[in-house]
């Protein structure tokens, strides 16, 4: 019987991360050391200023950051809207920069002696930098939209033409606009669009329509006469139908069946 040879086990290999978290740390506990010493030669300078040695007051200046904790800045913010929540932006270059100047703007907040993560830190004031550009643009998205919509542009540019010339004209860049406009919503339509919808099939909500039901069965068996109730004996079929008309209009009231189905899922009878 012939043995199948033992195929050696493949080798794993190392996986390397695009930024070496322990070498940014390094670099940062060193830039923060910079930081400190620029602190300790303004507050010098204060001192001498205040005695009367130098004419001007000194201004804190802070130590350049080096090349390489600004390359791994650039790396981090560029990586991060890579993937998949922010790449299909049109404005993605405009995250990118927002969440290297937010880290610019942030770096001597990171302090190597609560946290040896500076990637992690980095990474966070990026991901918040790009979800603040996103409502921006969103928000200047509407305000676009709105003017479109109340604006009498496509009259305008309509009515603009010749006169005398009786060939038909097409303003493509407003049919662009009017096709990629969002439709602005009110804000009780927003509320409405973000109600929770609520399943028909709870016990409370088929417990009312069963009701509602009988009813509207009874109705019909007192128009034809079958099985009149106590109040219908007697009654032609017009007064009849007045006092069961409410029955059958709540059937057709959509406010009344969502009140319905409201009050079923409150009640939590599942």
């Amino acid at each position: 019987m012939k043995t199948r040879p033992i195929k050696p086990a493949k080798q794993l290999k190392p996986k390397i991360n695009y930024i070496d978290n322990k070498e940014f740390y390094e670099a940062m506990k060193r830039f923060k050391i910079l930081c400190k010493e620029a602190e300790t030669k303004h507050q010098e300078q204060v001192e001498l200023f205040k005695a009367g040695v130098l004419p001007v007051e000194p201004k804190l200046v802070y130590p350049r950051v080096s090349n390489y904790i600004g390359e791994c800045i650039y790396k981090i913010a560029n990586k991060l809207n890579n993937s998949p929540n922010f790449c299909r932006y049109s404005y993605r270059d405009e995250m990118v920069a927002d969440g290297i100047e937010d880290c610019l703007k942030n770096i001597r907040s990171f302090d190597p002696e609560k946290s040896s993560n500076p990637f992690s830190y980095f990474t966070q004031t990026c991901f918040y930098a790009a979800v603040r550009r996103i409502k921006k643009e969103k928000k200047q998205k509407d305000i676009k939209s709105a003017l479109i919509q109340n604006s009498a542009a496509y009259e305008y540019f309509s009515n603009s033409q010749n006169v005398h010339d009786d060939s038909h004209h097409e303003n493509k860049y407003l049919e662009f606009l009017f096709e990629n406009m969002d439709i602005i919503q009110t804000p009780a339509e927003k509320e409405q669009s973000a109600k929770k919808v609520v399943k028909r099939t709870t016990k409370a909500y088929q417990k009312k329509m069963q009701e509602l039901k009988e009813k509207e069965d009874e109705l019909v068996r007192s128009l034809n006469g079958e099985a009149p109730t106590s109040d219908d004996e007697g009654a032609d079929k017009s007064e009849i139908y007045s006092r069961h008309k409410t029955v059958l209009d709540l059937h057709e009231d959509t406010d009344f069946m969502e009140a319905l189905w409201k009050e079923a899922e409150e009640s939590g009878e599942y």
